[in-house]
């Protein structure tokens, strides 16, 4: 085996050894000056995405200051881009012969003489080139130039491979990436929470830093931003800078307005200014080398862009980075849509219960009547609690619970509450409102279905008849503290048809007597048998009518002791008949009692 053959094997084996591209560049740079004879050895990767031609790392002695050299365009009339770009060797065989044929260089120093600059070409692509020197002057004849073009060719296939296995890595990574980023984004049901998700998983993965914008009126607002290391100014931007006109020509709008991602190699002073308003300064000061900006689209329609920008970290904007980030784009144009329309359901179904429940309860002088409404984790449900004066002098009583949740309850909810005043006030008794009631639930639009417990009440006698569909019995507590849930026969829900007419109970309230109407939240608990509920509730009752019962005291200690962690809607309907004088009671709230605030 000649010299040549043993050099070449040892560097094909330093190679073959390598797996990531960093790797093979480190054998590379090793090998090449050692088994070459070589003063230095330089590699230059392409940069496809940036169209230039990057220095990526040297071995061997190197003077002077050639950083003005490390990035160069690939169509610069340099040794190395023509290389590439004529996926043909060129040597020279002294510096003087360099500045002679390129002039630009003449002021750049060198530690050697002869040099070859060889293309690295694997599958028909280049990837690069390899420059090696010398430290004596010498002619590179063609059996050297042979041999070393066959070491450029081992170290192309060598990177070639290292690549492949880059770029498989990284797919993997990416998908790894957004598969985490969509599991944190579709459990936000706050739009402000998606963002914040979306930064929070961006920033360092991604991009040094990440930046929200969303379309509002004839701008676009900046709704949040993520700065690795600068949190505080993060936090000022997003407080201070004003929203950016849509007419302004800067990345975030062009963007906006095409739809089509760009990259910017770095904005100048204009653009930030424009962009980041007082805060461009800073930005300018961090360095920022370069800005990515994606569109967020949800059901074809621009809602906003978000920015990824690189300071001073390796990471670049490549096409890699580009594929995540739109990814992510795409999954927060999801997630902000879901979120955004659960926020318009919540808002419209919150203001639909609002209008439809009371404002206030009746005062009836001789009783205290006090109402809590709870809902599971927002402000939407379909229980409903009412209390009204008939025109016989009677009071209407009845709480009901619309399946569900949002705005189809409570639609529900506020159909059937309306339905059965207007029934109640037209003199239906009880068990022909529910019955009525059900045949309304059972038309209804929204095919779903409703319990209710619904009583006409004297307050002169105290006497009241009552009607169950499908719900919770009221529990009477007596003067004495004892407590029965009072049910004598039911209907099923509204909305599924019974087979005979809805039969009636009696209750009476004597002085100093309570009676609770409920829906099944405040008695119901996952995993445990609906009787435990019914004795918690007896006993907490039962413990607030000792002595001088207070209805807004009762009310809230029912509340505060049985919905601490509330699995469903919650509504409760205190009705005390006063043992002397007349009740005031709290006019019926809706929101939680104070210790619960």
């Amino acid at each position: 085996m000649d010299e040549d053959t043993a050099r070449l094997r040892r560097v094909t084996i330093a190679l073959g050894a390598a797996v990531t591209s960093d790797e093979v560049a480190a054998a590379i740079l090793e090998h090449a000056v050692l088994e070459l004879g070589a003063t230095t050895v330089s590699l230059w990767l392409r940069n496809a995405d940036a169209g230039t031609l990057d220095y990526t790392g040297g071995a061997g002695q190197v003077i002077g200051d050639f950083t003005r050299f490390v990035s160069l365009p690939l169509d610069a009339d340099l040794p190395g881009t023509i290389a590439v770009r004529t996926r043909a060797p060129i040597t020279y065989r002294s510096t003087d012969e360099r500045n002679e044929r390129w002039p630009s260089l003449a002021s750049v120093e060198s530690a050697t003489e002869a040099t070859a600059i060889l293309p690295l070409e694997a599958r028909g692509e280049v990837s690069g080139c390899l420059s090696i020197g010398f430290g004596e002057r010498r002619d590179i004849d063609n059996t050297e130039l042979s041999f070393l073009l066959t070491v450029a060719d081992q170290c192309a296939l060598a990177l070639d491979r290292a690549m492949l296995l880059d770029a498989e890595r990284r797919a993997r990574q990416t998908l790894e990436f957004l598969a985490e980023a969509t599991q944190l984004m579709v459990t936000a049901l706050d739009p402000i929470d998606v963002i914040h998700q979306l930064l929070d998983h961006a920033v360092p993965q991604v991009a040094d830093w990440c930046g929200v914008f969303v379309h509002e009126g004839n701008a676009l607002k900046r709704m949040a931003l993520a700065i690795a290391d600068e949190p505080d100014l993060a936090a000022r931007i997003v407080r201070d800078a004003p929203p950016v006109p849509l007419d302004a020509d800067v990345p975030v709008t062009r963007v906006w307005r095409t739809g089509i991602s760009e990259r910017v190699a770095r904005m100048p002073r204009g653009e930030l200014d424009a962009t980041y308003g007082e805060f461009a300064g800073e930005i300018e000061r961090l360095g920022v080398r370069e800005f990515g900006v994606v569109p967020i689209v949800a059901r074809g329609n621009r809602i906003g862009v978000i920015t990824f920008a690189y300071t001073a970290s390796p990471r670049r904007y490549t096409a890699d980075v580009e594929a995540a980030a739109a990814g992510l784009a795409g999954r927060c144009g999801i997630a902000l849509d879901i979120a955004s329309r659960f926020e318009r359901e919540r808002t419209t179904a919150a203001t639909l219960v609002a209008a439809m429940l009371p404002e206030r309860l009746p005062k009836v002088p001789g009783w205290s009547i006090v109402a809590r409404y709870l809902p599971a984790g927002d402000a939407v449900c379909g229980d409903w609690y009412d209390v009204a004066a008939l025109p016989r002098g009677e009071l209407l009583v009845g709480v009901g619970d619309a399946a569900g949740h949002g705005l189809p309850a409570a639609a529900m909810m506020a159909e059937l509450r309306n339905a059965a005043r207007g029934l109640a006030i037209a003199g239906h008794e009880p068990g022909r409102l529910l019955d009525d009631l059900s045949a309304l639930a059972a038309q209804s639009v929204h095919d779903s279905f409703a319990t209710s417990v619904y009583g006409r009440l004297d307050p002169e006698s105290g006497a009241g008849r009552f009607a169950l569909a499908g719900h919770p019995p009221p529990l009477l507590v007596t003067p004495d503290g004892r407590t029965t849930y009072v049910e004598r026969a039911r209907r099923p829900p509204l909305g599924i048809a019974g087979s005979a007419p809805t039969p009636e109970f009696e209750v009476a309230l004597a002085p100093g007597a309570t009676l609770v109407l409920f829906s099944d939240g405040l008695v119901e608990r996952r995993g445990e048998l609906l009787d435990a509920g019914f004795a918690r509730l007896a006993s907490v009752a039962a413990a607030q009518a000792r002595g001088t019962v207070d209805a807004v005291s009762f009310a809230d200690a029912v509340i505060r002791t049985l919905c601490q962690d509330l699995a469903d809607d919650c509504c409760l309907l205190v009705v005390h008949r006063d043992e002397a004088g007349a009740g005031a009671g709290d006019g019926g709230r809706r929101e939680a009692p104070e210790p619960l605030a």
